[in-house]
């Protein structure tokens, strides 16, 4: 199966064949792109948050 995205003239764009029309996402299909990637992204900070916690726990209890 063919994909791609590009942005064209600061739209992003798909096609579905490599010498398909450029063809504009939705504003839905964006929006759920987004909020999707924002959920992505607050589990990953979650996990640094954790992982540096264990780390300064594991530095202090070394020290100790």
């Amino acid at each position: 199966m063919y994909f791609e995205e590009k942005v064209v003239n600061g739209v992003l764009c798909r096609r579905s064949t490599p010498d398909g029309e450029w063809v504009p996402f939705t504003a839905e299909a964006l929006t759920t792109a987004f909020v999707s990637m924002r959920s992505i992204a607050d589990d990953r900070r979650k996990q640094v948050d954790d992982l540096m916690d264990m780390g300064l726990a594991a530095k202090k209890a070394l020290s100790a």
